[in-house]
């Protein structure tokens, strides 16, 4: 699942960073968004069913390269590679968007099969997402502050 949190409107901090070279800003840019997905990682993993602790132990936070208009993505997910049905933690998909349950019968035959029940979603990386949007957006900014700062100092 990718969270998208658009953040803009602060023309002094847009302003400094468009006077560092476009490299480092990126680099300021994406270690920022790192610290706000830690964040939201922490509230996933509180909000994640714990029947075992493997799908705890499996969320994980990635922050995408920004592209040309400085457009980044964070991604938050339980499985490998960014697809929360693969791996050993497969089932987070199913837990997370719900899933049925029971022999489907032969529909082509237009046998239709009473015993098919739904499990129904339980969306934890929507809320842990919702809960903790406000404070990783107020963090994104404060590092991204500092982080232009830093380099600046370094010039």
């Amino acid at each position: 699942m990718v969270a998208s949190i658009t953040i803009s409107g602060d023309k002094q901090l847009e302003k400094k960073l468009s006077t560092l070279e476009p490299k480092i800003g990126r680099k300021v840019v994406r270690k920022s968004l790192r610290v706000g997905a830690k964040i939201i990682q922490k509230a996933i993993k509180a909000e994640v069913p714990k029947r075992s602790r493997t799908l705890e132990k499996a969320v994980k936070v990635r922050v995408a390269k920004g592209n040309r208009k400085r457009t980044y993505a964070v991604m938050a997910t339980t499985g490998e590679r960014g697809n929360m049905f693969a791996g050993k933690t497969f089932y987070g998909g199913f837990v997370h968007f719900g899933h049925k349950v029971g022999k489907r019968g032969n529909q082509a035959r237009g046998a239709v099969d009473t015993r098919v029940k739904s499990v129904e979603p339980n969306a934890f990386i929507k809320r842990a997402y919702e809960k903790k949007k406000q404070q990783a957006t107020v963090a994104v900014l404060k590092d991204m502050a500092d982080g232009i700062e830093r380099e600046a100092m370094k010039k």
